[in-house]
C-alpha cells in the first residue's frame, strides 16, 4: 500500500485490549468491541518497506495473551519516475508490442484516449514489454504509458506515437527496354510508391534494393553481371511498416555480348567506270548496321535485310584508282563484328584517247 499509516483490523477477545507492534515499535492500543473486532490506524507513519505486524490482547484482569501470528504488510509511497518507451518505427502490426524502461516490480499501464489497452510488470532488470490487447486503427495513434508503483502510486504518462499501415503498396512497373543490349549490368528504372524500398528480381531471384524517390521514380544498376540470354525482371515494392506488394509484371531483357559474324563483300568483276558504285554483301541477320570504308574512311552505312543481305552506294564519289574496301557488322546489342576481309576495288573512268588509223 502507499498510505503509511495503514488501517490495520482484526479480531480478539471482547473487550481486550489490543497492542499492535511491528518489530519492537509498538503502533498503538485499541479495544477489541463486543463482537470481537479490532481496527486500529497508527499515529506514526511506518517507514517504506515491509513490515511485520503482531498484537498481543489483555484482559481486564490483566492477563496478556501470547503474540499473534505475524501479518506482513508493505509499504510504497514512493512516486514513481514515467517509464522510458522505447521508438516504435511504422508496423504493419495493429497490436505491437511497446518497450522500453522503468523501476522493477512497478506495473505498466498503456492507454488510448483514455482505454487502457494493454498492460504489463516491470522485470527484475528494469526492462519492459507489452504487446496491445486491443487493436490499434491504421494511422497515428499516441498512446500514454504510466508506471505504477506496488504501492498502487501512479507516475506521469509518456506519450508515444504509434503508426499502424496494414495495407500493402501498389506493384511496382520496371520500364521496358528499347531491346537487346551487351552492358551485362544495365540500369534498370521503374516507378513505386514513393519511399518504398524497391526489391529487382531475376527469375525469381533477388538482384538488389532501391528506394524509390519522392516522385516514385527508381534506379538501379546490379553489381553482379546477368548472365547471357534473357533476363526476366520483377520487382516488389516494400513500405516503412513492412508491408509488401504484389509482384510486378515480368519486363525481359535480353543479354547479348556476342560479337555478330564478319560480313563479306561481294567481290567486283573487274574494273568499274562508276565512282558511287552499288556494293554488296552478307553479314549477320539481325545485325542492324553494317559499316563499309574505303581506304580506312567510312563511306557510310546499310541496314541488313532479313536475308543476311546489304546494299549500300555511296554519296561521295570513290577516287579513281584502286580502294580498299572493308565493313563492319553491329548488332542490336550494340557489339561489333570483326573487320571483314579487304575489297579491291579499282575506278576508272578516264575516257581512253580517239583511236589513230595510219593506213588505209
Amino acid at each position: 500500500t502507499n498510505d503509511a499509516t495503514p488501517t490495520i483490523t482484526g479480531t480478539a477477545e471482547a473487550g481486550a485490549t489490543v497492542t499492535v507492534v511491528s518489530g519492537t515499535t509498538v503502533l498503538g492500543t485499541t479495544t477489541a468491541a463486543a463482537n470481537g473486532s479490532f481496527s486500529l490506524t497508527p499515529t506514526v507513519p511506518l517507514p517504506n518497506g515491509t513490515a511485520n505486524l503482531t498484537a498481543t490482547a489483555t484482559d481486564a484482569a490483566g492477563n496478556l495473551s501470547a503474540p499473534s501470528a505475524a501479518t506482513p504488510v508493505t509499504i510504497d509511497t514512493r512516486v514513481p519516475g514515467a517509464p522510458q518507451v522505447n521508438f516504435l518505427p511504422p508496423t504493419d502490426d495493429n497490436t505491437p508490442v511497446i518497450t522500453g524502461t522503468g523501476t522493477a516490480g512497478d506495473l505498466i499501464t498503456i492507454t488510448s484516449n483514455g482505454t487502457t489497452v494493454g498492460t504489463g510488470t516491470v522485470a527484475g532488470n528494469g526492462s519492459f514489454s507489452v504487446e496491445l490487447t486491443t487493436p490499434l486503427a491504421d494511422g497515428s495513434t499516441t498512446l500514454a504509458v504510466t508506471a505504477t508503483t506496488p504501492g498502487g502510486t501512479p507516475s506521469a504518462a509518456a506519450p508515444v506515437t504509434v503508426l499502424v499501415d496494414t495495407v500493402d503498396p501498389l506493384a511496382p512497373s520496371i520500364t521496358a527496354f528499347a531491346g537487346p543490349t551487351n552492358d551485362t549490368t544495365p540500369t534498370i528504372t521503374g516507378r513505386a510508391e514513393a519511399g518504398t524500398t524497391v526489391t529487382i528480381l531475376n527469375n525469381g531471384a533477388v538482384l538488389g534494393t532501391t528506394v524509390a524517390g519522392p516522385n516514385g521514380n527508381f534506379s538501379f544498376t546490379p553489381t553482379a553481371a546477368l548472365l547471357e540470354g534473357t533476363a526476366n525482371l520483377t520487382a516488389t515494392a516494400t513500405d516503412a511498416a513492412g508491408n509488401v506488394s504484389l509482384v510486378s509484371a515480368s519486363t525481359p531483357l535480353t543479354i547479348d555480348t556476342a560479337a555478330p559474324t564478319v560480313p563479306t563483300l561481294t567481290p567486283f568483276t573487274g574494273p568499274i567506270n562508276d565512282a558511287t558504285p552499288t556494293i554488296t554483301g552478307r553479314a549477320e541477320i539481325g545485325s542492324t548496321v553494317v559499316t563499309i570504308t574505303s581506304n580506312g574512311t567510312v563511306i557510310g552505312t546499310a541496314v541488313t535485310a532479313a536475308d543476311g543481305s546489304f546494299s549500300l552506294t555511296p554519296t561521295t564519289p570513290l577516287p579513281e584508282g584502286t580502294s580498299t574496301l572493308t565493313a563492319t557488322a553491329r548488332d542490336a546489342a550494340g557489339n561489333l563484328s570483326v573487320v571483314s576481309a579487304p575489297l579491291n576495288v579499282t575506278v576508272d573512268t578516264l575516257v581512253p584517247g580517239a583511236p589513230v588509223i595510219t593506213t588505209a
